[in-house]
């Protein structure tokens, strides 16, 4: 995760701050806001993990409007650093509740990944840089989130990610609704089926 939030944090560097209002296609968030929530989600995660929590927890940070686009950018990276030290200290076995089930450090990473990785791109996007990921790093991402991802042969790495959170179309998969889902628990539970949400998304 420290690696996905190197990436994003480098390619966002140079965004002047003209651009950080620009909103997301299809969204009504803005650049900043996507930043933002990168760091917001983070460190709700680690609170999680910390907690070893067995049940939903409230955010502890849920946007920072005073702080510079910069600020933001150091938030993500610090957050990612604060987490990858708290999912390494989390033992074979051990789970931490999250709202797609209980997950374990494997879970958490590629979570945390997803976040990091979508939004950013996400955010890229708004502004117009191009944002390179790593494909291994996003097919590690796939094969622990997304059992179910299509094929390589329906796109590149990122293209099939983007689909599992429903942010395009690929070619024999229409776009998904808002009830896609990602597997956190452990891959040794996964029933075969696509794991969808009962609820539309919350914080």
């Amino acid at each position: 995760m420290v690696a996905a939030a190197d990436v994003v944090v480098s390619a966002l560097a140079g965004v002047g701050p003209e651009q950080v209002a620009n909103r997301l296609p299809d969204s009504a968030w803005t650049a900043r806001r996507t930043v933002d929530h990168i760091a917001d989600a983070l460190v709700l995660y680690g609170r999680y993990v910390a907690t070893r929590a067995t049940s939903r927890l409230e955010a502890l940070r849920d946007g920072r409007p005073e702080a510079s686009f910069a600020a933001l950018c150091r938030d993500v990276s610090d957050a990612a650093a604060l987490l990858a030290r708290l999912v390494d200290g989390m033992d074979a076995g051990e789970v931490a509740y999250h709202p797609a089930g209980a997950a374990d450090a494997s879970g958490w990473a590629a979570m945390a990944c997803d976040e990091i990785i979508v939004h950013g791109h996400d955010a890229c996007a708004a502004v117009g840089v191009d944002l390179a990921i790593p494909g291994e790093l996003v097919e590690v991402v796939l094969a622990r989130l997304f059992p179910w991802a299509p094929p390589a042969s329906a796109g590149a790495p990122m293209e099939r990610l983007l689909w599992c959170n429903g942010r395009l179309a690929l070619p024999g998969h229409p776009r998904q609704d808002e009830l896609w889902y990602w597997w956190c628990r452990p891959l040794s539970e996964w029933d075969g089926v696509p794991h969808r949400r009962t609820a539309p998304p919350a914080w």
